[in-house]
């Protein structure tokens, strides 16, 4: 076809070709079913989860680091094993600022109901852990942590859990270091009242340059089907919560899984998993 004849409408392949860096396999020696997405550290190596790993293990940390020729190796450098080192770790990890990695397991831990931890750096090149928190399922406190965590500028981490917390829709919580190395969790927000958004998403949360944090849940909210969320930090240490959005409007996304960037203007972009008017998901902005 004579591509003139198209006028403005020319079809332009765009597509950027893609190379495996590394395939996971279930041979005994790599983990399986990365969940999270990955972070650089300041050379350039790739880090992430994966759920599972090989000799039923649950859960492993990986690197993968460029070789000499181009290619990529990768490297199990923790595998979660149930014994208290938490189990099933969805969520990507985040450095600090002297190269410790911290993240997430859903479950696992002294009381079962998921972990936050840290993994050191050794001169060897061996990584040690350290449970930082452990939830539990006893009616107050959040459990199941699939999102990753965030710091802010204090070194304090936030995160959320997928369900407990007083209201049983799951909560906002932020971890507190001190000077002995121990952490402090404080629940910020408890979802699942009246009206309220419920069981917060798979993504992390975002700080915006105010010092505010959003996020979304899957459910609840004025159309059951989740919310948008800020929370605002108040004097005092409380956290003021607003519903931005509620999903589940005609031609609306539902059921926001994932979670949210912000451009350069304040707008908010993120993804449904369903909805919209082919009913099958929705790119959307949030503008304030």
């Amino acid at each position: 076809m004579d591509n003139s004849l198209l006028g403005n409408n020319v079809l332009k392949d765009h597509s950027w070709p893609e190379k495996t860096l590394h395939s996971f396999n279930n041979t005994g020696t790599d983990g399986e079913y990365p969940f999270g997405s990955l972070i650089f550290d300041a050379v350039g190596n790739f880090y992430g989860t994966t759920v599972l790993a090989a000799d039923e293990h649950v859960g492993a940390v990986f690197e993968l680091k460029r070789t000499a020729g181009g290619g990529w190796a990768e490297k199990t450098v923790f595998t979660f094993s149930g014994d208290g080192t938490g189990v099933l770790p969805y969520a990507g990890l985040v450095f600090d600022a002297v190269g410790n990695l911290y993240g997430t397991t859903s479950g696992g831990g002294s009381q079962g109901g998921g972990t936050v931890f840290e993994l050191s750096p050794a001169p060897s090149g061996n990584w040690t852990q350290s449970i930082l928190y452990n939830f539990d399922d006893n009616g107050t406190d959040g459990y199941d942590p699939v999102a990753g965590l965030i710091f802010d500028s204090s070194g304090n981490l936030y995160g959320t859990t997928f369900e407990g917390g007083i209201n049983g829709g799951g909560m906002v919580f932020q971890l507190s270091p001190a000077s002995d190395g121990s952490w402090t969790e404080t629940a910020l927000y408890n979802f699942g009242g009246t009206g309220d958004g419920s069981i917060p998403s798979y993504g992390t949360l975002n700080f915006d340059t105010a010092g505010n944090l959003y996020g979304m849940t899957i459910a609840g909210g004025t159309y059951g089907e989740g919310t948008l969320f800020k929370l605002t930090p108040e004097t005092g240490g409380d956290w003021t919560e607003t519903m931005l959005h509620s999903f589940g409007r005609s031609e609306d996304g539902d059921g926001p899984f994932a979670g949210l960037i912000f451009d350069a203007a304040g707008n908010l972009y993120g993804t449904t998993q369903s909805g919209g008017k082919s009913t099958v998901g929705t790119v959307f902005e949030i503008a304030p």
